[in-house]
């Protein structure tokens, strides 16, 4: 976790509110992960995560934040047009008539997060999960029914969703070749990218949320 990221901060935040147990992981450095058979892996490095998060029923996660604005998109391109690459959303949200999302949700990773979650995940051993945390920070205009992956901190207004490692590899695209990128198309997107309660292990989201909502934590 980077002090100085305000996604990674609002997603703390967000976390502890919902009386999650989580460690940040300091990665200004990439750490070396020795290997539990002494294969060479032990002797490269690999990204640090932001978090590691710990669920219910023997089910963790190591976590990557991402923080994506949006709308997103260059100031020339017209208003609610997908750029190439990027996914129209927001999933997993009701419909509704007063719903104007506009611009893009991206869900685009590059191959070294990829491969620092798979490694992490792998190291800890079972039941341990990769897990991206997109944060997108919502434009004033943008407006998105309350719940319990809609969040306030420092003055700005995030929604929160989710994608499992293995989720997210299995249904991938390239997305730039020469900046080794991927992300997902927009049919697997609807499927792999949800919110933080639909995760198993961490189903209490949607019930520990209300409470924390009429304390006027984070709202």
């Amino acid at each position: 976790m980077l002090e100085h990221n305000h996604y990674e901060r609002a997603a703390a935040a967000w976390l502890r509110s919902a009386g999650l147990a989580f460690v940040p992981v300091h990665e200004r450095q990439r750490a070396s992960l020795g290997s539990p058979d002494g294969s060479p892996e032990e002797f490269t490095t690999v990204k640090s995560p932001d978090f590691l998060l710990l669920g219910r029923g023997g089910i963790s996660c190591v976590v990557d934040v991402k923080g994506r604005r949006h709308p997103s998109g260059s100031a020339s391109s017209p208003p609610g047009r997908p750029s190439a690459g990027s996914i129209p959303g927001p999933w997993h949200l009701e419909r509704s008539p007063r719903l104007k999302t506009g611009g893009t949700w991206e869900c685009w990773v590059t191959l070294d997060d990829l491969d620092g979650l798979a490694r992490w995940s792998r190291r800890l051993g079972p039941g341990w999960d990769g897990l991206f945390l997109f944060a997108y920070w919502l434009d004033d205009a943008i407006h998105v029914p309350a719940g319990p992956d809609l969040f306030w901190h420092e003055g700005r207004r995030y929604l929160f969703r989710c994608a499992r490692l293995q989720e997210f590899r299995q249904a991938m695209r390239i997305r730039s070749r020469s900046w080794g990128t991927v992300d997902l198309p927009a049919r697997a997107a609807r499927m792999v990218v949800k919110p933080l309660g639909q995760v198993p292990g961490f189903e209490q989201v949607q019930q520990d949320f209300p409470q924390v909502a009429s304390n006027g934590v984070g709202w």
